[in-house]
């Protein structure tokens, strides 16, 4: 599999959203990057691993590597493979194990990697569908639709209305619709 080799560049808040953080991840030539949406307890969490200034206390990852040789995921790697409603899924991977993968979301990928000092990866094609450009000196960059959750676009289409912004309201309205069909096609081919 094709893949791109990702960076934790940096954490956020997101103005108006108390309780939402941002991940912000770019490839190693911080050319291009995606932002996970979380929530603001995991944003807190990751941000404090970055600055190292919680280490005194011991969270639930850090408790479940103690039992778990380390050595034991030297060969593995996170890998981000999808989007689906707004929220990034990864897998616990290795190349050479022949073992199971195990699925997980975006940001708990991000702590996991962490704890465990694995690499994270993305698959080529979902960089090309996600990735946006770092816009250098600011530490931004631009969030794509359908990395928001389907309560985020509303109130984002909402604003754009009173805003009489309704080119932006039409395109969020597109990406709601799309949804809406993906969830349905995959409900009629479970049945």
């Amino acid at each position: 599999m094709d893949k791109i080799q990702l960076k934790l560049q940096g954490v956020s808040d997101i103005y108006g959203k108390e309780n939402i953080g941002v991940l912000m991840l770019c490839n190693l030539s911080e050319t291009l990057g995606i932002s996970i949406l979380c929530p603001k307890l995991i944003k807190d969490e990751v941000g404090g691993r970055m600055r190292k200034t919680n280490l005194h206390s011991l969270h639930a990852i850090d408790v479940l590597l103690i039992y778990v040789d380390r050595d034991m995921l030297k060969d593995h790697y996170v890998l981000f493979k999808s989007i689906h409603n707004g929220k990034y899924i990864a897998e616990l991977a290795c190349d050479d194990c022949g073992e199971i993968t195990y699925d997980m979301l975006g940001e708990e990928a991000v702590i996991l990697a962490m704890a465990a000092g694995i690499p994270m990866y993305i698959t080529r094609d979902l960089m090309a569908k996600q990735a946006t450009p770092l816009l250098h000196g600011t530490g931004a960059m631009a969030l794509p639709y359908n990395a928001l959750t389907e309560d985020m676009l509303l109130d984002v289409m909402n604003t754009a209305v009173e805003r009489e912004q309704y080119e932006m309201a039409s395109m969020i309205r597109n990406e709601l619709n799309a949804r809406e069909r993906a969830d349905i096609d995959q409900d009629m081919e479970s049945l």
